[in-house]
């Protein structure tokens, strides 16, 4: 019989298959998305958005514009910025994020680490903000994902900044331990 600790390792480690996509939401906000199915059928939506630059990044651009009239960041800071992830099951095109308790929690937990991993390796965000809907019972679900993220934080190279709990959502802030804007 597995430990509690081999299944959470294993389970883990078995992400589901996602679709990308890359998706401009407007003219400030691009993303990337992914779909996937869980083995029951239900499906998931997953958005990482860019929601903004960071103070280090504007500072650089301003040092690196010679005339004032750059319109395209130069390459040293078209990665980074602040993204936000989100997911959601969806049925019949309506996305939801309450808990569906169909006991696949930690797979598809697992497949949102891989898309944030994708994230990262695309992206190099300088800031990463992960909403999840908080559990109703004795809170052992978002102190279970919690522990997650500030395990593989460390990492992928981020470090957990601040983490809060407004209403009924969790919110993780990881920040990255590199200094990349001297």
């Amino acid at each position: 019989m597995k430990t509690f600790k081999e299944y959470i390792t294993e389970s883990l480690n078995k992400p589901y298959n996602i679709d990308y996509f890359s998706v401009d939401y407007s003219d400030d906000d691009r993303g990337i998305e992914g779909e996937f199915s869980t083995d029951t059928g239900t499906k998931y939506n997953i958005r990482g958005i860019l929601k903004g630059r960071t103070k280090p990044q504007r500072d650089l651009w301003k040092r690196q514009r010679n005339d004032g009239v750059i319109q395209i960041p130069p390459l040293g800071i078209r990665k980074g910025g602040i993204w936000e992830v989100h997911f959601d099951r969806v049925k019949n095109g309506v996305y939801n994020n309450t808990i569906t308790g169909d006991g696949d929690s930690l797979r598809v937990f697992a497949s949102i680490l891989e898309f944030t991993k994708e994230l990262i390796k695309e992206q190099d965000p300088d800031i990463i903000s992960i909403k999840s809907k908080t559990d109703q019972g004795d809170g052992s679900r978002t102190k279970l994902y919690n522990t997650i993220i500030k395990r593989y934080a460390s990492k992928y190279g981020y470090k957990v900044k601040k983490v809060s709990v407004i209403k009924d959502v969790t919110r993780v802030e990881l920040v990255t331990t590199k200094d990349k804007y001297k």
